[in-house]
């Protein structure tokens, strides 16, 4: 299997989806991740559009729903204890405060930290270990850095 995580931030939406359909195509690619998009409207044309096949199926949810969006999974897992799980993406959220480095205007509660690595376990997913920088995200000044995506499996 073939797995392309494409970080869309800073290109414009006609490169990126261009740039999204020619490695599609060239690697043959069986997933693909899109993180952070600021669009609200993203169709089914757009992402049919975007993988080149119009057997594609695809959801989104909005962020500030995380922690109802971990329910909805908890209860779809339930309806399916058999089935393979991988979550890749933005979570929005910390594992622990060495996730986070700086000061910022939201403090990280306990259970914050400890409601997401609940979930985790509730899941029992995995996480697959990232390579490269250890924060995934940054204040444009560089003085808060997080790691908010992650890879998580069954």
């Amino acid at each position: 299997m073939i797995i392309l995580s494409y970080n869309c931030r800073g290109l414009g939406r006609g490169i990126k989806w261009a740039g999204i359909r020619k490695l599609n195509l060239k690697h043959k690619v069986d997933l693909v991740c899109i993180q952070e998009t600021k669009n609200e409207n993203f169709t089914k044309i757009i992402c049919q559009t975007i993988w080149g096949d119009s057997n594609v199926s695809w959801d989104s949810v909005p962020s500030v729903r995380k922690k109802a969006t971990w329910e909805e999974f908890r209860q779809l897992r339930a309806s399916n204890p058999e089935g393979l799980w991988c979550f890749l993406g933005d979570f929005n959220s910390i594992r622990s405060q060495e996730e986070r480095i700086g000061s910022s205007q939201r403090i990280v509660g306990t259970y914050d930290t400890s409601g997401f690595n609940e979930w985790i376990s509730d899941m029992e997913l995995q996480e697959i270990k990232s390579f490269g920088s250890r924060f995934t995200w940054f204040r444009p000044n560089g003085s808060v850095k997080s790691r908010l995506d992650r890879c998580l499996v069954s």
